[in-house]
């Protein structure tokens, strides 16, 4: 039996959502987090819930006949997170949200004349919107939209701490989160719970346009159509209500509006809001009333939000004459030859309804956009003019902002010409123009000429007793990869594993003197178990290309780069204790684009192709092994965000994962992508 709201940490980090619950009041947490669980198309896995043992019982009788007819008003609080390289969502794209969500709810949106022939009949208006509040407890003026600014390296930790009295609005927290979801109504407390809210992950407020509705329909006391649980496919399901038919659920893709696999003759209502499907478009007469007894019922815990009592003292109903306020907020990746900078303005005590922006100096010096995005060119400061529209009134701030343009400090020339290709035949010497070495004289890189990868030339670092750990750095030079398609990595090392060898690992780093999007030096890492190739003598000298490891990464991202530093680490430990020390060889370095990417390509064994990256929606992988392989994606504080099974289309949906950087793993392969 699990607690009262034993539900989430005391933040949004990423994590799966479970279930609260004592006696008669359930806390449900749903969303529409989709994860690849499986090769079968009806395995999805949008919530991570736990279901109760019993059915949420909600009496739908009318408990006051005379407002049978009404629309039903809920006062409402949008709580918008930001920090770091994630923007502040404009107070614009919120209120379009909530109209398109009260849009739905009152069966206005256009899509309903695309419901089944069986349910055309079907759809009804619930007659409830949620209003934006103009007033908070003590009296002070707001949009309805509350900004929470918050440090980015430890997210918007307590973020359910500033939910406002839940007896008196409706909390919705646009934040990080693993997934997007609402709490179950319970019965009445008259006391404020923290956790009574509604939350979604950012990109569900900018494109998810069915989400808040579904996640608004939880809250009022909806199950899923196809029942108390998260998968569809799984056997039929009911989420007891009359008129929505059995069904197993609905895949997101395609929407199959004649749907009959639970009673054959009985059409499933795939076009349900409370469906899986991305034809969701309508509420049956059944829903509504749920709904409406829900917000009606004097022993529930939503009907305090309803009353007009409630809905004056928060300024749904005669809202206060307020002073209007406003800030612009800057988000800037950093760059050497230009800066992009994405502007977001906050307005805290009312929503113009258009805005205009005067950009001097920029890319683009007018901009309608209430977000725009644009380019600097130089360091300084810069006038930004913004200009708000209400109705027949006019706001103008302006504002300066300082624009940042780094600075390379790498001393190499930069390599901009591909395939860039070194095979330190006869000729080559190091130091040279783009490469040099660190370490001891006799323990570092250095040119062997009595072997390579089918050539007689290579590098190499000849075995050395060595007391302490030691490393040594390779650098292999600057490049300015922005026109690359999928820079990829290519080189063959070569080494043994003798019965008694010390602790030795190889580490491609990775230095952007210009691109603050591209963080962390360590994007690759070989030990020397995976490299050695059988080859375990003492004294080993490769003599045929079999000896040889063929390491190959390949990061798109790196086409945000124009000024990295690449750099191969080799980090020995002591030899002591006898200990046999080893040499180290190094042949074939190339940087480019794959040389091939084709479906029947026949991959080495280290390689993992992630592309796009870095991407907003989506990214499709490939590698070595066959697909319905298992995958994890850590953040950068090494937690798992999102996990499932790499499906044979290889496509993996990343679009509710916060901005910023990230590992994947499959298998023992990993790979960095970047979610933008």
């Amino acid at each position: 039996m699990i607690k009262l709201y034993q539900l989430i940490s005391n933040s949004l980090s990423p994590k799966c959502c479970t279930i609260s619950r004592k006696s008669q009041v359930i806390g449900l947490i749903c969303g529409l987090f989709i994860g690849l669980n499986s090769s079968n198309v009806w395995a999805q896995q949008p919530c991570s819930t736990l279901y109760p043992e019993f059915p949420l019982i909600i009496d739908e009788s009318n408990f006051t006949a005379d407002r049978d007819e009404d629309t039903l008003y809920i006062p409402t609080l949008f709580h918008v997170y930001y920090g770091g390289l994630s923007w502040p969502a404009n107070p614009i794209d919120v209120y379009e949200e909530l109209k398109q969500c009260n849009e739905r709810l009152l069966a206005l949106n256009a899509d309903l004349s695309d419901v089944a022939p069986a349910f055309q009949n079907a759809y009804r208006s619930a007659k409830i919107q949620l209003k934006l509040a103009r007033q908070l407890p003590g009296g002070e003026c707001t949009s309805g939209i509350i900004y929470h600014q918050y440090d980015p390296e430890l997210g918007p930790t307590g973020a359910f701490g500033n939910s406002i009295n839940s007896v008196q609005y409706l909390n919705i927290h646009v934040a990080p989160s693993n997934t997007s979801f609402a709490i179950l109504p319970g019965t009445l407390t008259n006391q404020h719970n923290p956790e009574d809210c509604i939350v979604l992950v950012p990109p569900d407020l900018l494109y998810g346009e069915n989400v808040l509705v579904h996640e608004v329909g939880h809250w009022l006391g909806l199950y899923h159509t196809f029942g108390p649980t998260n998968s569809t496919g799984t056997p039929c399901g009911d989420d007891f209500i009359a008129d929505t038919p059995p069904t197993a659920g609905s895949g997101i893709d395609p929407c199959n509006l004649f749907l009959q696999d639970c009673q054959l003759g009985v059409i499933e209502n795939v076009n349900n809001f409370m469906d899986y499907s991305n034809c969701r478009s309508m509420f049956t007469q059944g829903q509504v009333d749920r709904m409406r007894s829900v917000l009606l019922n004097p022993s529930m815990n939503r009907y305090s939000l309803q009353v007009a009592e409630n809905l004056v003292q928060t300024g749904v109903v005669n809202p206060p004459d307020c002073a209007r306020s406003a800030s612009v907020y800057p988000v800037q990746y950093v760059n050497c030859d230009s800066t992009q900078v994405r502007f977001s303005f906050i307005s805290n005590t009312a929503i113009p309804d258009s805005v205009h922006w005067l950009l001097e100096g920029s890319s683009s010096q007018f901009s309608n956009s209430p977000s725009p995005s644009v380019a600097y060119y130089s360091t300084g400061n810069y006038p930004v003019k913004l200009i708000q529209f209400f109705n027949s009134e006019i706001d103008t701030l302006i504002t300066q902002v300082f624009v940042y343009l780094n600075s390379p400090t790498s001393s190499l020339p930069v390599i901009n010409t591909f395939p860039f290709f070194e095979g330190f035949e006869s000729g080559f010497t190091l130091p040279n123009t783009h490469m040099y070495t660190t370490g001891f004289p006799d323990f570092t890189w250095q040119l062997c000429s009595f072997t390579g990868y089918n050539s007689e030339h290579c590098l190499y670092v000849p075995e050395k007793n060595n007391a302490t750990t030691d490393t040594v750095d390779f650098v292999l030079g600057t490049f300015d990869m922005r026109n690359l398609e999928n820079p990829t990595i290519s080189f063959k090392l070569a080494s043994a594993l003798p019965p008694l060898s010390a602790f030795h690992r190889f580490e491609l780093r990775f230095q952007d003197d210009c691109n603050a999007l591209i963080i962390g030096n360590l994007w690759a890492v070989l030990m020397l178990n995976e490299i050695f190739n059988g080859n375990t003598e003492n004294n080993f000298i490769p003599n045929n290309s079999a000896q040889w490891y063929s390491a190959v990464y390949n990061f798109p991202g790196w086409t945000l780069s124009g000024n990295a530093t690449l750099t191969l680490r080799l980090i020995t430990s002591g030899s002591g204790n006898g200990i046999v020390p080893v040499p180290f060889y190094l042949d074939d370095f190339r940087l480019g684009d794959p040389e091939i990417i084709t479906a029947d390509a026949q991959l080495e064994p280290s390689y993992l192709l992630v592309f796009p990256n870095p991407s907003m929606q989506s990214i499709f992988v490939r590698n070595t092994g066959s697909y319905q392989q298992e995958f994890e994606i850590y953040n950068a504080q090494g937690a798992t965000v999102l996990s499932g099974i790499v499906d044979d289309s290889g496509e993996i949906l990343i679009d509710r994962l916060a901005t910023g950087f990230y590992t994947i793993r499959i298998g023992t392969q990993v790979q960095r992508i970047v979610k933008m």
